[in-house]
């Protein structure tokens, strides 16, 4: 269920983004769907919402704690869609809270909040990839690439802290962070020194599919 959850969440998070994203993308990005043509803006933000429902609903067919969890996650994304995505603090920060709920989520399966603390990884991270991000689609955004380094450094180093405070081991997290730390720096690095929107969204890329590794590095 919660699997399922997570999976619809964060769908309908995606087209909501593009919902509300629609004018600017009838300029700057009209391949994508509702610029395009190829969905109606009124199907999309139906579509979005469908999602959105069913991920609380299943959230909830866990446990209660995950329905409310679920909830929550649910008002982050709305809010960082609608309201706080151009802010340049406000936005990366509540990308990052939408993540560190769907951590928080998968934590909650028996209806506990135990090492809650590790919450505070995805946070970090995808502040650093949402500070990247906002140069995909002019460029120049060298400044942001290295305040995003250390964010990403940082990230690392927690994650061996907490391992080790908690379970005092890093070896199996270690393995998992060298494959991580590959596929996050090298586009970053290419990306700084050639500062084009090409190499900015594969650094992006690279990121959002980083994850799964640093979630297997928590797990």
């Amino acid at each position: 269920f919660l699997i399922f959850s997570s999976i619809l969440l964060y769908a309908g998070g995606i087209t909501l983004n593009d919902v509300f994203d629609s004018k600017i993308d009838l300029k700057e990005r009209p391949e994508r769907p509702i610029p395009s043509g190829k969905i109606s803006y009124k199907n999309a933000l139906f579509f979005a919402g469908i999602l959105l429902a069913i991920g609380i609903i299943t959230a909830f067919l866990a446990n209660k704690l995950s329905g409310i969890i679920a909830i929550t996650l649910f008002t982050s994304i709305f809010s960082y869609n609608k309201f706080l995505k151009k802010n340049i603090f406000l936005g990366p920060l509540n990308m990052g809270i939408c993540r560190a709920l769907n951590l928080l989520l998968g934590i909650s399966i028996l209806g506990e909040l135990k090492n809650f603390e590790y919450t505070i990884i995805p946070i970090i991270f995808i502040f650093a990839l949402t500070l990247i991000s906002r140069g995909e689609v002019y460029g120049n955004n060298k400044k942001n690439l290295i305040v995003s380094a250390f964010l990403y450094l940082t990230v690392i180093l927690l994650v061996n802290f907490l391992h080790f405070t908690n379970f005092k081991s890093i070896i199996l997290s270690s393995i998992f962070l060298i494959f991580f730390s590959f596929m996050i720096f090298k586009p970053l690095i290419k990306a700084f020194k050639l500062n084009s929107p090409k190499n900015i969204k594969q650094a992006v890329k690279s990121g959002v599919l980083s994850i799964i590794i640093l979630n297997s590095s928590i797990a």
